[in-house]
């Protein structure tokens, strides 16, 4: 398979003004990351026969922003600084995109990977481990919402931000409602959550198994800043968040992703929860990923090269 461009950035500000090559190749290189991570991620759970495809590809765009966007501040040479700030991954079951991008942020080396969800190696849900950046053990759902919010109250004197992820099926826990309220209550301006809404969980469709409203209104009226980003970029991410209002309350972005992203026949469909694919299918997989791999790699040097001959 071969990658065919897209031309329409360029297109479109042919005509009309100068492109703005600073954005386009933020942007550029954002996607770039971006369509490795959901590479990476796929050929490390299809090595390892185990993994949450919908929610990992899914969410690639928004480890993309965390990691490579600006929002984290951290260093991977010294993962116990204490200006850092702490990413909780309460939706444990995405651990194959949270350890590929620690990877490649340079918290452990990317052969490690290889030894996911095998004995001895990177556990199919998380372990603390600050070496690694693993700032929490996750897995039973909910527990990392009232870790993250008891990060934010010790860590607010200190200005140091805490960034949460959860997911609408995650939500349906009675104890992630008390942590947030417990977050409007402080005025936690130094939290910030990302709620992936994907609509699927491992029984189905969130609609069908527990509809959770609209959940806009229902954190808004409970106090929170919410911003919401429909199927955006790592680029759009990052530049929701940096551009959010100062307020004396906690920050709270819907996510409103596509379950499987990249891959066709995985794309909001719940079979794909936790399922891997094998053969012929695993093969599509990866050809489909790699694809847009390539793609966003010659986007992002066709801007170089425009930027150097304009």
């Amino acid at each position: 398979m071969t990658a065919r461009l897209d031309w329409s950035p360029f297109v479109e500000h042919k005509n009309t003004s100068r492109l703005d090559f600073a954005k386009e190749q933020e942007k550029a290189r954002l996607n770039e990351i971006t369509a490795q991570m959901r590479f990476n991620v796929m050929e490390m759970m299809c090595n390892a026969g185990y993994g949450h495809p919908i929610s990992c590809l899914g969410l690639s765009d928004l480890f993309a922003a965390l990691f490579f966007g600006g929002l984290l501040h951290y260093d991977a040479k010294n993962p116990s600084w204490d200006g850092r700030d702490r990413l909780v991954v309460s939706n444990g079951h995405i651990s194959a995109l949270f350890y590929t991008a620690l990877s490649m942020a340079g918290y452990f080396p990317a052969s490690d990977l290889s030894n996911y969800a095998r004995k001895n190696g990177l556990p199919g849900h998380p372990h603390r481990d600050l070496a690694k950046g693993i700032e929490l053990s996750s897995g039973s759902l909910g527990q990392g919402v009232s870790v993250a919010v008891g990060m934010a109250i010790a860590l607010k004197p200190l200005r140091r931000d805490v960034f949460l992820t959860t997911s609408d099926g995650e939500i349906q826990e009675g104890q992630v409602w008390e942590a947030m309220q417990a977050a409007v209550k402080y005025e936690l301006s130094n939290l910030n959550v990302f709620l992936d809404c994907n609509g699927i969980q491992n029984s189905g469709f969130t609609k069908d198994v527990m509809p959770s409203g609209d959940l806009e209104k229902t954190f808004s009226a409970m106090g929170f800043d919410v911003a919401v980003c429909h199927n955006a970029s790592a680029f759009e991410i990052a530049q929701t968040v940096k551009m959010k209002k100062p307020a004396d309350k906690p920050f709270l972005c819907l996510l409103n992703t596509t379950g499987g992203k990249g891959v066709s026949f995985m794309e909001n469909e719940p079979y794909w929860h936790d399922e891997i694919p094998v053969g012929d299918l695993k093969e599509k997989a990866l050809a489909e990923l790699a694809v847009q791999k390539q793609k966003a790699s010659s986007w992002k040097n066709f801007l170089t090269q425009m930027e150097t001959t304009s």
